[in-house]
């Protein structure tokens, strides 16, 4: 009687722990479907690996680049293949997409892998050659260790990653548009500069050219000034007489000349100066756009 009763109440909590396994087993394939609904839906690509094995460090980069994951790929998202380039059917490229690393990137690749085996989250840039196309495409990954098991180490590393080669492609581009203007800014002011200069030259040739023959005429006419006082200091040393009287007049009308000679010339001067020196300043204005600097005056 007694071994029925324990018959009886062993079927009855065997029911029991049917009916929760049941239940837990039901909430894990919803949490499980969720869980992948999820990550079909996300725009970013999904995978987890089972714990890896690092390498020894006599190894060449390359095979520990390769032989890095030895842990078994639980889970990969559709967006995740689509990123790397691989199709679901194929294994062998979706346990060792590593492989597919662009070579510069090696050195990072192995050294987010050692940091992830240490227990430290990783974010990172790289480069990928999809092996359906051969293209290179940049990603963005995450790394983080999985639930923590009772012997202190990681169940594996759940990763995320993004494509980011549009991205890269136009910081690229806006680097050389940057570099263009730059470059093109410089031969701008360059060009302004050397205009400014030949138009300066240009000014102080006309400058040249009009204060020479102004310098002629001043010089003549301090040598005919010279000669009319000579003659001004003979005719007064004559004694009285009519030539000696026409020669006083004509002395005084040629002094009278020779002053208003010398006034022309150099009221002439003056605007000539008066331009040139606006002229400077207006060009150096126009080719630098600032403040006007000192203008050197005219070359004599």
């Amino acid at each position: 009687m007694a071994r029925l009763h324990t018959q009886v109440q062993i079927g009855v909590l065997r029911l029991q722990l049917e009916k929760m396994v049941s239940k837990r087993t039901k909430a894990l394939v919803e949490s499980e479907t969720q869980y992948r609904l999820l990550s079909e839906l996300t725009p970013i690509g999904i995978y987890r690996r089972d714990n890896m094995v690092i390498p020894t460090e006599d190894n060449k980069l390359l095979t520990i680049v390769v032989n890095a994951f030895k842990g078994r790929m639980t889970f990969a998202s559709a967006r995740f293949l689509e990123i790397v380039g691989i199709t679901g059917l194929d294994i062998d490229a979706l346990i060792n997409w590593v492989r597919y690393t662009h070579p510069d990137d090696y050195a990072d690749i192995l050294r987010s892998i050692q940091m992830s085996a240490a227990g430290t989250p990783v974010s990172m840039e790289g480069r990928v050659i999809r092996p359906c196309d051969g293209k290179v495409t940049w990603l963005y990954k995450q790394t983080i260790n999985d639930v923590t098991l009772a012997s202190g180490h990681s169940s594996g590393t759940i990763s995320v990653m993004s494509d980011i080669t549009q991205l890269k492609v136009l910081q690229a581009d806006r680097l050389v548009a940057l570099e263009n203007a730059e470059q093109e800014s410089r031969k701008r002011a360059e060009d302004a500069e050397e205009h400014r200069r030949q138009q300066e030259l240009f000014v102080d040739m006309v400058c040249h050219e009009i204060r020479n023959p102004l310098n002629g005429i001043v010089n003549n006419v301090d040598f005919l000034r010279s000669n009319v006082a000579e003659r001004e200091r003979l005719v007064t040393s004559l004694p009285p007489t009519t030539t000696r009287d026409a020669l006083a007049a004509q002395t005084v009308d040629d002094n009278s000349l020779l002053k208003s000679v010398d006034i022309c010339v150099t009221h002439q001067v003056r605007k000539s100066t008066i331009f040139v020196l606006l002229k400077k300043k207006k060009c150096t204005l126009n080719c630098r756009g600032g403040s006007p600097t000192t203008s050197s005056t005219c070359p004599s």
